[in-house]
């Protein structure tokens, strides 16, 4: 890469660039619990519609389901998205051996913030069966899977804080549409297959949601969208939903094809936001700097070379200026 070396100095603050990922937590289940217990990585779950939803053994977690329409959720600790940074969930899971046929958004994944209701933490057996208000307002996205429909798509929803239904994941009365699309796909049974959900928080008012659907290492499905009406930027707890009569045929836990078997939730945290540039945030990894009426947009990624787009050219910002403020230049004709 050609650099233009211009005769100026810029007196500036900088911080190295480094776009680092952090696994928030990666639960396997080692330990054979629910709870967060002896595994350091492992995360409290409970369900969300019945107490027999949910099952666990040493490696795995049993989202029950078969004929019954069921979900669980797991809190975490909050995590807040600035400008460039980025949350993806990843659920990893088995299909039972009997799938239903024509389900519309029946398999549902979505992170939210729980705004600190500790209630929603209190027991393994918290349920929005009835209405519970515990769930209403619950900021948060959420993005649906059909199942065997021969339309499939991926929807992204937004939940609506205003609902008052109380059924949190159950349905999708409480949700916003805003969008949906990506390639049809196919379930199998028998098969393993992972779902992304990534929030990423791209300007100071907006974030992008995108899912992602896979199996043996082929992406079979992604979509993303945007919102910026009213997006959300603090999440601290996910949910899981499977409809009835989609995965599995007994509903009763601890047997044979009774819904999805999750061998590992995960959840990492990656972007530039915590990275700064004499004081200015990095907004994403290709590193572009917004100083406003300073140097307008620039471009660390070379630090302590730095591109000045308004320039259109490099400037070179030495490491013995670091601390200091203000800044003049040269520039020949």
């Amino acid at each position: 890469m050609k650099k233009f070396l211009f005769s100026l100095a810029i007196l500036c603050a900088t911080a190295g660039l480094s776009f680092g990922q952090t696994t928030v937590f990666s639960d396997s289940w080692a330990d054979g619990g629910l709870d967060n217990g002896a595994d350091a990585s492992d995360i409290p779950w409970y369900t969300s519609t019945a107490s027999n939803a949910i099952e666990v053994t040493t490696g795995s977690m049993g989202l029950v389901t078969g004929t019954s329409g069921r979900g669980i959720h797991g809190l975490f600790d909050i995590q807040d998205l600035n400008a460039g940074d980025s949350l993806t969930l990843t659920f990893t899971f088995s299909s039972p051996a009997t799938l239903g046929d024509n389900r519309s958004n029946a398999l549902r994944v979505g992170i939210f913030n729980s705004l600190g209701r500790t209630d929603l933490g209190s027991n393994q057996s918290l349920s929005s069966s009835n209405p519970n208000p515990l769930f209403d307002g619950l900021p948060g996205y959420m993005a649906v899977y059909d199942i065997a429909t021969g339309e499939e798509n991926i929807s992204i929803y937004e939940h609506d804080v205003t609902a008052t239904l109380g059924r949190f994941m159950s349905t999708t009365s409480e949700f916003t549409s805003l969008e949906s699309g990506g390639d049809a796909y196919v379930f199998t049974s028998d098969t393993e297959f992972v779902v992304e959900l990534t929030v990423t928080r791209s300007a100071d008012q907006e974030v992008n949601v995108s899912s992602t659907l896979s199996s043996g290492g082929n992406v079979l499905s992604t979509f993303s969208t945007s919102d910026s009406v009213d997006a959300q930027t603090s999440f601290d707890m996910l949910g899981i939903q499977v409809g009835s009569n989609t995965f599995g045929s007994s509903n009763a836990a601890d047997t044979e094809d009774n819904g999805l078997t999750f061998s590992n939730i995960m959840l990492v945290s990656s972007g530039g936001s915590s990275d700064s540039w004499a004081g200015y945030p990095i907004v994403n990894e290709v590193g572009d700097v917004d100083t406003d009426t300073w140097l307008g947009w620039i471009n660390v990624i070379e630090d302590p070379w730095i591109y000045i787009y308004a320039l259109s050219g490099w400037i070179y910002c030495p490491e013995e200026n670091v601390g200091e403020s203000g800044g003049w230049g040269y520039l020949p004709k």
